[in-house]
């Protein structure tokens, strides 16, 4: 059984379901989501709202995100790495995952997070994929709030984004309960 994806943005007619996290511009351009202005905070940064999508995930079940990011910087040069390439500690992309409780308690994690062997360099496209595991907290029907967010990328650089998914994995990925090894060769 083949999975419609819950989110697939290509941006050809508008923002989808992203938005700017805390206020942060965004808009299409050349049938890319843009996000600029990012000065202020790492956290300005693409956002989807999870509340829609709240009735159809599920605790526990694996998921997988994928997008082609590209991070710039007009006032450097186009070669130059990202800090995160630089140092791999410090300003690296991650996708974070957020909720505040019916208590009004904020939970924030990490799903993924962009390592100095990522190597993005300025005004280059990079694929970005990560798998998402959430748990039950997260998904709470009580739950004011659920996002997702990419942020970390130092506050300096823009973000583009296109072809965005989020979907169950492709039946082709998970194997058979009969025959898990059937597909190894020997």
């Amino acid at each position: 059984r083949v999975h419609d994806p819950y989110i697939h943005d290509t941006f050809d007619d508008g923002t989808g379901f992203w938005t700017g996290g805390y206020g942060a511009p965004y808009f299409t351009h050349d049938e890319r989501l843009r996000f600029i202005n990012r000065k202020s905070d790492i956290e300005h940064s693409p956002t989807v709202d999870m509340l829609p999508f709240q009735d159809c995930l599920i605790a526990g079940q694996t998921y997988l995100f994928s997008a082609q990011i590209r991070l710039w910087d007009p006032e450097s040069p186009r070669a130059m790495k990202t800090p995160c390439a630089e140092d791999g500690t410090t300003n690296c992309l991650e996708l974070h995952f957020a909720t505040q409780t019916s208590e009004g308690r904020t939970v924030g994690r990490v799903k993924k997070q962009e390592s100095k062997a990522d190597q993005y360099r300025n005004y280059e496209w990079k694929d970005f994929y990560a798998t998402i595991t959430f748990t039950e907290e997260e998904l709470d029907a009580d739950n004011i709030y659920q996002i997702l967010q990419l942020r970390g990328a130092h506050k300096r650089y823009n973000i583009d984004m296109d072809n965005v998914s989020f979907s169950l994995p492709h039946v082709s990925l998970v194997p058979d309960p009969e025959n898990v090894c059937g597909h190894n060769l020997i």
